[in-house]
């Protein structure tokens, strides 16, 4: 999801950096809140960063009501 449907640039780093720096999250809650991503994947490639950390921040919403 991340190489196919986020703007270039956007890659795994820029994604895992955003999760620790927002939210502090660590790698296993990463991949947790990373595979609740790919079940939200947009139907678009997302056009710019600000699009795709609304996603993430998206997600991270789904993720803590579910926790």
């Amino acid at each position: 999801m991340i190489s196919s449907k986020m703007p270039g640039g956007f890659n795994m780093t820029t994604a895992r950096n955003y999760l620790t720096d927002r939210y502090r999250l660590q790698s296993g809650r990463q991949d947790s809140a990373l595979m609740l991503a790919m079940k939200m994947e947009p139907a678009a490639i997302h056009g710019s960063q600000r699009d795709t950390t609304a996603l993430l921040d998206d997600v991270l919403t789904q993720y803590a009501a579910g926790s």
